[in-house]
């Protein structure tokens, strides 16, 4: 969000993306709605902006294949074994 901790502590990323950045209250106003919508609760793996939904990816480059979609499930699983820990819990 376009905030005075953001302007102050990343001035380079605040130039570049100033004109896209939410204000607090824009931000706040999206997840609230995802948080309360018929609509939002019957989607998910979605990138909301504005109360819209958009690509998650920015090329063909940025997407996961399958293969490594099941890779990442099976070492966070493995990661959640060791430790102990249940999904369910």
């Amino acid at each position: 969000a376009y905030t005075p901790g953001v302007v102050t502590g990343l001035p380079e990323f605040t130039r570049v993306t100033r004109r896209v950045l939410r204000t607090a209250d824009q931000g706040a106003d999206t997840i609230v709605w995802l948080a309360t919508a018929t609509e939002a609760g019957k989607t998910t793996g979605l990138f909301w902006l504005d109360r819209i939904p958009h690509s998650t990816h920015l090329s063909k480059k940025t997407k996961e294949t399958a293969a490594q979609r099941t890779a990442l499930r099976t070492t966070l699983n493995e990661y959640i074994e060791r430790l102990g820990l249940s999904l369910t819990e």
